[in-house]
């Protein structure tokens, strides 16, 4: 849910998601979601995130969900202590 500042990491645990040929569906803060879905770069071109180099979503833009095993999308927590817990993990992993 946190991204993972190496990217070893998450190609670990993706890696892990291909293998198991299972549907998952990922729940993840906006930046787990950018690094895994990718986003707009310099020009407005698409730049693909981890999980489309890996296989996981289909190159070119984020995964609406329709196709694959892994389905991302965004975390956002209802009760406001856990929507508390995740702001103060974010902010720690920004190093703040």
């Amino acid at each position: 849910m946190s991204p993972k500042p190496c990217p070893a990491a998450l190609r670990t645990i993706l890696r892990a998601y291909k293998q198991a040929r299972r549907p998952v569906a990922y729940l993840a803060t906006e930046p787990v979601v950018r690094q895994l879905q990718g986003g707009p770069g310099a020009g407005g071109r698409w730049v693909d995130g981890v999980a489309h180099r890996m296989d996981l979503l289909p190159p070119g833009g984020p995964d609406p969900g329709t196709g694959g095993y892994l389905r991302v999308r965004p975390f956002t927590a209802v009760d406001q202590a856990v929507s508390r817990r995740a702001e103060l993990q974010a902010v720690r992993l920004r190093g703040g």
